[in-house]
């Protein structure tokens, strides 16, 4: 019980934006006071695959971070994305054209 009281509200929302040429990871863990936002943006794309139930996004980002201390940001890291494949069929071919051009 003590486990569940301290883990509820801790889920975590995902969300991918594309606009103006870029791409946004966005989401969301936690909730009240222990809640954690985050945004990675990509700079450049190093290579992409899909598999069967996920798709992995390597390159460079940026990273913006906001917690209960404040707002934090790191510039120009290398990071690996594993997005889940929930999207519906034309935003992921959407996302999949944007990854190819990129």
């Amino acid at each position: 019980l003590m486990y569940w009281a301290n883990c509820s509200g801790t889920s975590l929302v995902q969300r991918v934006y594309l606009s103006e040429n870029r791409l946004c990871y966005t989401g969301y863990s936690g909730s009240m006071d222990e809640r954690v936002e985050f945004a990675f943006v990509l700079l450049r794309l190093k290579e992409y695959s899909v598999g069967r139930r996920s798709i992995c996004i390597r390159g460079i980002f940026t990273r913006k971070t906001k917690d209960a201390y404040g707002t934090h940001q790191k510039n120009a890291f290398s990071k690996t994305l594993w997005i889940p494949r929930t999207f519906p069929v034309e935003q992921e071919r959407i996302l999949l054209d944007f990854l190819r051009k990129a």
